[in-house]
């Protein structure tokens, strides 16, 4: 693209570099833009790093398309609030103005009337030479040079220091200060015509040909050098090659952007989801007694995911366990405590031990020996699905051997929506069909031979009771229960009327009292 065209750009009042009026001394300067904006712009436009598009400004100046208002001498682009201002299209280099010594003779001329004599010393030894060498006609020069100065002052000081400026910039462009590199030695005629169609003549076919021969020539380099040099290349050039290097977010010291520290930021997902971290939180929960928050995230996530003909029970024991009123492992904190969990965890001992055990791992303290029989006995792991078959029969066994829990509901227990637990001072019999076990606590009244099956109760120590329906071949039976008041009628109201069972709810998870040791 030619530098006209990305100056006409650059001009654009909606989408060029913003301009706005600068005070300058005592003057306003209208229409200048700063460095920092003309670099921006153009990285933006040609999609190029800031190194580059200060390069290319940097030609711009050179060139004389945009010039300094502040550093006359120096046509360098600084990435900062330095003022500049484009420059007119009459004094563009692409106008191939001729250069001559009298247009140079006349601004100097003008210079020395406008600065009465005050002029920069590369400036001064200039205009001595010019005098000398163009004495034949300096009256014409300064004669030149005193209508420009009349009509210059004819117009309004914004625009006479906006032309002054203009003109000065073109001569530094084109007489440069000494010591300093100007753009314009070669001139803009390039040595070659990029564009222009070369004649075949039989010297360009012989150069063909020789340079056919000479690609199908044996190289002279050895392959373990070319290769190396390519190897040297990549590694070199690797962070520029968008296939070498994998897309990362930006910087976000430089773009503003927080996406490479959100990606890399520690988070509870990541917590809960390492087997090690969850064990550490659940250890953590238990201290600040809220481990069932754990346990119930864990249900709703095998809920979550497990299959649908076990949805229905899951969500069943789900709600009995957590939400239920009375549950055993109730919900049961503060919207406050649940937001604070995981920074409190993470100011916790346990994660610093765990942060430290990490960094410094113990070591074992195995042998040899110990090392190999127990590689001898490693034995290739278990699939899940064997693994939670195995825990389902190990509950079982441990829910059959273990003591009666009258708490919990029998699996043959139909939903019951209204559960009321009473409080009385009966134990409850169980069935012929259901004998007790040996380990069963005293709370149950043991089945003997000789008694029969519905004798009346001994009343011993106080008792949780729960009015359930249970199939008749495994029931608990309530003594205190509504059919025998009704059977008893009278019978029950003679005792007294201060030892009668009060309804009331109460946790599961409490402890009874003991009475008389009985308990």
């Amino acid at each position: 693209m030619q530098a006209e065209a990305v100056l006409l750009e650059m001009q654009d009042p909606k989408t060029g570099v913003k301009s706005q009026p600068q005070r300058l001394v005592i003057t306003t300067i209208p229409h200048a833009i700063m460095g920092e904006d003309i670099v921006a712009w153009l990285a933006d436009r040609f999609k190029v790093d800031t190194q580059e598009a200060r390069s290319l400004g940097g030609l711009l100046v050179s060139f004389g398309y945009i010039y300094p208002l502040q550093d006359h001498k120096r046509l360098v682009l600084k990435p900062d609030t330095s003022l500049y201002r484009f420059q007119t299209p009459y004094f563009w280099p692409a106008q191939q103005w001729p250069v001559e010594d009298t247009d140079y003779a006349i601004y100097l001329a003008k210079r020395n009337i406008r600065k009465k004599g005050i002029l920069e010393l590369y400036e001064q030894e200039q205009y001595s030479r010019l005098h000398k060498w163009m004495n034949h006609k300096w009256d014409f020069i300064v004669m030149q040079a005193k209508e420009q100065y009349r009509a210059g002052k004819e117009r309004k000081k914004p625009d006479r220091v906006v032309f002054d400026c203009q003109e000065r910039a073109y001569w530094v462009v084109h007489r440069p200060p000494p010591g300093t590199i100007s753009a314009m030695d070669y001139g803009l005629n390039r040595l070659v015509d990029p564009n222009a169609e070369e004649t075949k003549t039989p010297d360009f076919y012989e150069r063909i040909m020789i340079f056919t021969q000479q690609s199908i020539m044996r190289p002279r380099v050895k392959s373990s050098v070319s290769i190396s040099a390519m190897v040297k290349y990549c590694n070199t050039y690797k962070n520029h090659d968008p296939f070498l290097t994998q897309c990362l977010p930006s910087n976000p010291w430089v773009t503003d952007d927080v996406t490479y520290w959100t990606l890399n930021l520690t988070n509870f997902g990541e917590l809960l989801s390492d087997p090690r971290g969850r064990d550490d939180f659940r250890l953590f929960l238990k201290k600040e007694f809220s481990g069932e928050n754990l346990a119930f995230w864990e249900g709703c996530e095998d809920l979550k995911w497990g299959t649908a003909a076990t949805m229905k029970d899951k969500a069943q024991q789900i709600y009995k366990t957590f939400l239920a009123r009375g549950a055993p492992r109730w919900i049961n904190i503060d919207g406050k405590t649940m937001e604070d969990s995981f920074g409190r965890y993470l100011k916790s001992p346990v994660f610093k031990d765990t942060q430290r055990t990490a960094v410094t791992p113990d070591e074992h303290r195995f042998s040899e020996g110990q090392l190999e029989q127990n590689a001898k006995k490693r034995r290739p792991s278990l699939s899940p699905i064997a693994l939670r078959q195995q825990e389902e029969e190990q509950r079982a066994k441990m829910a059959a051997s273990g003591p009666v829990d009258i708490t919990q509901l029998c699996r043959f227990t139909a939903p019951v929506p209204h559960l009321s637990v009473y409080s009385g001072i009966m134990f409850a019999s169980l069935s012929p069909k259901c004998p007790a076990h040996a380990s069963m606590s005293s709370r149950v009244q043991p089945i003997s031979t000789d008694q029969p099956s519905q004798g009346p109760p001994r009343r011993i120590a106080n008792f949780f009771q729960i009015k359930v329906d249970i199939p008749p071949e495994c029931r608990i039976y309530p003594i205190d229960s509504e059919e025998e008041e009704e059977e008893d009628g009278e019978d029950g109201r003679r005792g007294s009327r201060g030892e009668e069972g009060t309804k009331e709810i109460i946790c599961p998870w409490e402890s009874l009292t003991p009475h008389d040791g009985t308990g």
